[in-house]
């Protein structure tokens, strides 16, 4: 790793410098040297960087979680959440999984989280499901699952779960 960072370091400016520098420090991420990478080159972060410095992250969170190491539904959240931002549903797939198992999947906040993360990577026929399973819902639930259906072009369904969230007395914030 150190030969590659060196090779990288003495390059041109301007030789695919983002791209480059991305790749490295993804690998030392997934190298579990994370605080190393996140050193590495700070001055010449990207959307590109961290969009992979985050996989990177997640992908060893996801060994951690699979391989039932200790966390809580917390961490479950901000995991589900790095999914939904970087758009990676196989792996919030997982993660889901792994909450089922352990009986987070009935917690509001982490329910709202997949929702989300179902919305945005365009799974919103699995979200209902989620929705329809939580206990507690709020205005911040149901506003999870109305925008997840009416931005996946469901508006007719969003409009009729707008009913059905006022009929179980939850008052719209304008």
């Amino acid at each position: 790793m150190e030969t590659a960072h060196c090779s990288v370091q003495q390059l041109p400016s301007g030789a695919d410098d983002i791209r480059l520098d991305s790749c490295l420090r993804c690998s030392i991420a997934a190298g579990k040297k994370v605080v190393e990478a996140a050193d590495l080159g700070a001055d010449k972060r990207s959307k590109v960087f961290d969009e992979e410095f985050l996989f990177g992250m997640l992908s060893n969170y996801l060994r951690l979680v699979t391989s039932d190491g200790r966390f809580d539904s917390g961490t479950m959240v901000s995991l589900v959440q790095g999914c939904s931002q970087t758009a990676d549903l196989e792996s919030g797939k997982i993660l889901h999984c792994c909450a089922f198992r352990r009986g987070f999947d009935l917690n509001p906040i982490f329910s709202t989280a997949i929702v989300d993360l179902y919305s945005k990577c365009g799974a919103i026929k699995q979200a209902p499901f989620v929705f329809n399973r939580m206990e507690g819902r709020n205005m911040i639930t149901w506003t999870a699952m109305l925008v997840g259906l009416a931005q996946n072009g469901h508006a007719e369904e969003a409009l009729k779960r707008f009913c059905q969230m006022r009929e179980e007395g939850i008052a719209a914030n304008w």
